[in-house]
């Protein structure tokens, strides 16, 4: 038998998952304004009226300019000519850095005969302190539960052949040390959510999806000595 194969033998492998909840810090709402006349850059946000006023609501609920952008601009010439009095769609995001405008922002939003909302997009970010914590408990646990391993075998960890680590976005089916090639989008409100809002006078209610829930999984190869 090689060497190899006998370090091969000689081995306790272990994988531990932590999963924990971040909540989003921002969000992003993806809409369309129906326009009555076409410009084609930025100034659009000034000078074309359903944009502007639209614009102009969001700012005074405390939302900032430089959150507000362009996308993209699709005119309509049924003539085959654009002219600025062509009809035209403006895509545009809103970003929501402070969540209890959210509400509001979708009122006003939905509320628009001009407008309508394609997509929110949640934002996560959690900080790489609480991070490195959950990395630090995933390789605690696995550590924990070699050292039971080995005491129920009878023998001794002496090192460490190999160790990683992966992180992931914990979907909805989730089952514990499921395949690690997992990865999924930031949650969005779904489309009858969408079509709900839509149609609601008062202001929407807050959509859920606020909350992330993420996977630290660590992977370790003990190695093991002689028996106790």
């Amino acid at each position: 038998m090689s060497k190899n194969a006998e370090e091969d033998r000689n081995q306790i492998v272990v994988e531990e998952d932590i999963i924990f909840e971040v909540k989003a810090r921002s969000a992003v709402l993806q809409i369309s304004v129906k326009g009555s006349s076409y410009i084609a850059d930025d100034m659009a946000l000034k000078k074309a009226r359903e944009v502007s006023t639209l614009v102009d609501a969001l700012k005074e609920m405390g939302i900032s300019q430089t959150d507000i952008r362009l996308k993209n601009v699709v005119a309509d010439a049924q003539t085959g000519l654009v002219t600025k009095t062509s009809s035209a769609k403006y895509f545009m995001s809103v970003k929501i850095i402070d969540l209890d405008k959210l509400s509001e922002a979708l009122s006003v939003v939905t509320s628009s005969k001009n407008c309508e909302l394609h997509k929110l997009s949640w934002q996560f970010d959690e900080e790489r302190a609480l991070r490195l914590d959950y990395i630090a408990k995933a390789f605690a646990a696995a550590r924990e539960s070699a050292e039971c391993v080995a005491r129920t075998l009878g023998v001794n960890i002496e090192g460490i052949y190999d160790a990683s680590y992966i992180d992931f976005v914990v979907p909805d089916d989730y089952i514990p040390n499921m395949p690690s090639n997992i990865r999924r989008s930031a949650a969005s409100l779904p489309a009858d959510s969408l079509e709900r809002a839509r149609g609601a006078a008062p202001a929407p209610a807050l959509p859920t999806g606020q909350w992330q829930r993420k996977c630290i999984r660590a992977h370790v190869v003990f190695a093991v000595g002689k028996c106790l």
